[in-house]
């Protein structure tokens, strides 16, 4: 199993700002892990259109990850909540940028981490192009730790 040395750290006193920064680069250290570890593994950051100041247009993702044949397009989502995101977090456009994508052959992953449960949930994608009410309620998403939820991404368990 990768990651025998990731580290779990929290994200204290973090402002709103940066809270989704913190679990960027949590999934940022796994990836790198994995990387590390495997020949046939590769991966990026998309660079953040809102840390550029609007220099270049929204992403489809926060990341794009390559191996074993397939592509994955992982954005990473922060909240407070123990169960829901906010449909305000991720907007019917960057959902829909990362159905196109699906249609072109990558595969879509929407990483929520519940800051205050210091828990993980990786609804299925198709989770995000239905709206109705303010919030996702994820409840029904089992809860798990981030390397838990990208082992059973890239098929390590």
């Amino acid at each position: 199993m990768p990651l025998a040395n990731f580290k779990n750290t929290s994200a204290k006193g973090v402002s709103s700002a940066k809270r989704g920064k913190v679990s960027e680069v949590k999934v940022r250290e796994y990836l790198k892990t994995l990387e590390s570890e495997h020949a046939n593994f590769t991966f990026n950051r998309i660079g953040d259109a809102g840390a550029a100041r609007g220099a270049f247009a929204a992403q489809a993702g926060d990341f794009q990850a390559f191996g074993w044949g397939k592509n994955w397009l992982i954005e990473v989502k922060e909240t407070q909540h123990a169960y829901r995101l906010p449909h305000g977090n991720f907007g019917p456009e960057q959902a829909g940028k990362m159905r196109k994508r699906e249609l072109a052959g990558s595969i879509p992953v929407v990483l929520v981490h519940h800051r205050s449960e210091k828990i993980w949930r990786c609804p299925c994608f198709s989770t995000f192009l239905h709206r109705e009410g303010g919030s996702w309620d994820l409840r029904r998403v089992a809860a798990q730790s981030l390397p838990e939820i990208l082992n059973n991404i890239f098929n390590f368990n």
